[in-house]
């Protein structure tokens, strides 16, 4: 795949400062030519993570990992290629050349991607709370205990019952059938058709660890208990990736830095609840799967983990399970 010139690359790799990039991320300490710290993409008490400012490289002996800012920025923040270059070339204000054509569509379907998503989420929130579409639902949720400053913080939302209101609202903005459904907002039909995913379903966004809307879940109203599965969630997209992303990590990350801990909840609704009560390092596995990946997600921010799964048979097990990684 083509990519920036190794020109560009490599003036870009020498105008960004490895050691105050990697100090936005951990604390490092002098010693000797080097600095030192905790990596943080593995699990560890004493420091063997060095970042070498002579030839701006960082290297890990306990894990292996290491590389140049560019691969130090893909890793730790879960960006492309592409979007680490942009990112540290914003921060080094340095103009960036234009991309290959292959290249400037796959980065700018991403952008497409996040922008319908967030439109997404804001209609579905509109409907929520300014429409009397929604109203079943914000009653479904005030009654329990979900105010308007919950509903706010987590964008909650809501799916109405209609097959193609979702779909028709995002043509109407500009965008295709084709991103609309790889974004994983709507199905295909018989003869070609096209409906909304989530019907009927009280939406919560999912918002990567940078803010972004990534993905949706969508839980049913217990009034139309048969209408299907109690949760559905999107599929996995260019943009989602579930073992990769964890549910309320971006309004709970500075929380957990600064607790150096952070309780992993089972659901969409534990996090909400536990936030709501001063638990604002709470966060979910976005199912009762706990993954490697994101063990090293909450890696980046802090030491410890505890496991608050519900407590059935399904949570006892995934218990168990993320007690192994």
């Amino acid at each position: 795949m083509a990519r920036y010139s190794d020109e560009f690359i490599n003036e870009l790799k020498e105008n960004v400062d490895l050691v105050d990039l990697v100090s936005d991320y951990l604390e490092l300490k002098k010693s000797g030519n080097r600095y030192k710290g905790l990596c943080p993409f593995h699990s560890e008490k004493t420091p063997s993570f060095f970042v070498n400012p002579d030839n701006n490289f960082y290297h890990c002996f306990g894990c292996g990992a290491g590389g140049d800012a560019i691969n130090f920025v893909m890793e730790i923040e879960n960006l492309t290629f592409v979007e680490s270059v942009k990112m540290l070339a914003e921060r080094s204000g340095m103009e960036l050349p234009d991309l290959s054509n292959e290249q400037r569509q796959l980065y700018q379907e991403r952008e497409q991607l996040f922008s319908l998503n967030k439109l997404a989420a804001r209609f579905y929130n509109y409907l929520l709370t300014e429409t009397e579409i929604g109203k079943d639902a914000l009653n479904y949720l005030t009654d329990r205990g979900f105010k308007e400053p919950e509903i706010e913080e987590f964008k909650l939302g809501y799916a109405a019952d209609e097959w193609q209101l979702l779909l028709n609202f995002l043509q109407k903005k500009g965008f295709s059938i084709d991103l609309i459904k790889k974004a994983g907002l709507i199905s295909e039909g018989k003869k070609n058709s096209h409906y909304d995913k989530f019907r009927n379903r009280v939406i919560f966004p999912i918002f990567n660890n940078r803010g972004e809307v990534i993905a949706f879940g969508g839980r049913i109203l217990e009034t139309e208990a048969n209408y299907g599965p109690k949760y559905l969630n999107s599929p996995e997209t260019p943009i989602f990736s579930k073992k990769k992303n964890l549910y309320g990590l971006h309004l709970a990350k500075d929380s957990i830095r600064e607790k150096n801990s952070c309780i992993i909840m089972e659901g969409y609704t534990d996090v909400i609840q536990a936030h709501k009560k001063g638990f604002k390092n709470s966060i979910a596995s976005l199912g009762t799967a706990f993954t490697e990946e994101q063990a090293k997600l909450i890696h980046r921010y802090a030491e410890n983990a505890y496991i608050a799964y519900d407590a059935d048979t399904a949570g006892n097990k995934a218990t168990l399970r993320g007690l192994d990684i």
